[in-house]
């Protein structure tokens, strides 16, 4: 994408608001995305005297984390989705096993799916607690993390952080047996040898928007923003969509930074009108949905933040941007008692 080309959308929709009122805001919390090229998600099965060792390639995920200056875990979230296709283990022979319906059965069970419900503390360190859905079962697992970067300023305008974790599942619980004699390479005797324990282990890499320190382009369609103001930027906006919807809809994730770090610099109004205004232009994006309700608790209104979470989610099941957020949103409902130990 062209450096011009932010401008030329912040400066390219009036759209008729609903009327709203701003409350004290929340709390900003840091949403960070998964950055499946540098993160590593892998998993070691036991079989005879060795093990069966493998990765998956293809990974989406969010984690919302509070802001440094709230402390606490307590209402961190952690969404992950996982593709089953990208199962590799060096083996084509083997790949094409554990993917079949012996194992993962990835024609019918597509993902493998994690999304926290709270967050305990374990000897100072932060357990995602929450359901992991594999081969169409669903099961309560607890995964201990590790925060091995805490969020830091990166390269590329971004921040970075890196998580580790591992857990223990049980094949036979989800219901993978891996017993078929469908397979030469795979008989009931070899079956009985290889152990049900399943371990899974994470390095997760993970950015958000360095609000402070935003890209050129993002800072001069800011600055396009100021010299007209929002509600003529908007208008602008909108009449590009109308001479070039392509346009807009394939620059969706550049004028969603624009309204993020609206937000995130405490302009509230600014950053709602301009998400709200992308959302109503490409009605049919989850993420538009999940930025938009991102919006709504920046001001307070967490309920009208849920309904666009959860309309997210009806457009995309596995959207773990509205799945984490919606985990956040349970965990601030819930809130620790006083007694309750939180991690730092």
């Amino acid at each position: 994408m062209s450096t011009c080309s932010l401008p030329v959308i912040a400066t390219g929709i009036a759209i008729v608001l609903w009327p709203f009122r701003i409350s004290v805001a929340q709390s900003i919390d840091r949403e960070f995305r998964i950055d499946a090229g540098h993160s590593t998600i892998e998993f070691e099965m036991p079989f005879i005297d060795s093990h069966v060792q493998g990765r998956f390639d293809r990974v989406t995920g969010a984690i919302v984390l509070p802001d440094s200056a709230s402390g606490g875990m307590a209402s961190a979230s952690l969404a992950v989705v996982i593709h089953t296709a990208g199962t590799n283990t060096g083996s084509t022979q083997r790949d094409r096993l554990l993917r079949s319906s012996d194992f993962f059965d990835a024609g019918r069970y597509p993902e493998l799916v994690f999304r926290s419900d709270h967050v305990e503390c374990a000897a100072t360190r932060p357990v995602f607690v929450g359901r992991l859905t594999m081969h169409g079962v669903a099961r309560t697992v607890r995964i201990p993390f590790h925060v091995s970067l805490a969020p830091n300023a990166g390269s590329r305008n971004t921040v970075l952080a890196i998580f580790t974790g591992s857990v223990a599942v049980s094949r036979l619980d989800f219901g993978i047996l891996g017993d078929s004699a469908r397979h030469d390479g795979f008989n009931r005797a070899r079956n009985a040898t290889t152990d049900d324990s399943v371990r899974i282990r994470m390095e997760i890499h993970a950015g958000m928007l360095d609000s402070a320190n935003p890209s050129p382009s993002i800072r001069s369609a800011i600055a396009g923003i100021d010299s007209v103001g929002i509600d003529s930027s908007v208008g602008r906006l909108r009449a590009t969509f109308r001479r070039d919807s392509a346009f807009v809809a394939a620059n969706e994730g550049a004028a969603d930074d624009i309204g993020r770090v609206l937000l995130r610099r405490g302009r509230v109004r600014d950053g709602f009108t301009w998400l709200h205004a992308l959302a109503r232009l490409l009605p049919a994006s989850p993420n538009a949905m999940v930025s938009v309700g991102v919006a709504n608790e920046r001001m307070g209104d967490t309920a009208r933040a849920r309904a666009w979470y959860d309309r997210a989610v009806a457009a995309d099941s596995l959207n773990p941007r509205a799945m984490a957020r919606l985990s956040a949103l349970d965990a601030l409902a819930r809130r620790p008692l006083p007694t309750q130990k939180v991690c730092q």
